[in-house]
């Protein structure tokens, strides 16, 4: 980032839009991309105050369209990982056992 003031903002989550049609995998891509950017400055900036690099993990979303799919981003000492667990597992349960009912 090149803006004087988000330089120095911690980022808390982020969503990438794509219209109906729009690639899911470049959108997922994109967001990736953003939560390890994001990652590694919140680890400096932290480092910065006190001294610990250990931070939370961010929360970030995908939306192509209608499909709304939720991304969880943290850094461990093997570098980034986007966790499937929430698309695989949580998403479907969500889906089928909170969101259909209510409808």
């Amino acid at each position: 980032m090149t803006d004087a003031y988000t330089q120095t903002v911690p980022l808390q989550c982020g969503f990438e839009v794509k219209e109906r049609g729009g690639d899911s995998n470049e959108a997922d891509m994109q967001l990736g991309i953003w939560s390890a950017a994001g990652l590694q400055l919140l680890k400096q900036q932290r480092s910065a105050v006190t001294g610990s690099g250990e931070i939370l993990p961010f929360v970030g979303g995908t939306i192509v369209g209608h499909e709304w799919r939720v991304h969880i981003a943290w850094k461990d000492e093997k570098g980034e990982r986007i966790c499937d667990w929430l698309k695989e597992t949580y998403w479907p349960w969500l889906r089928d056992s909170v969101l259909i009912p209510l409808s």
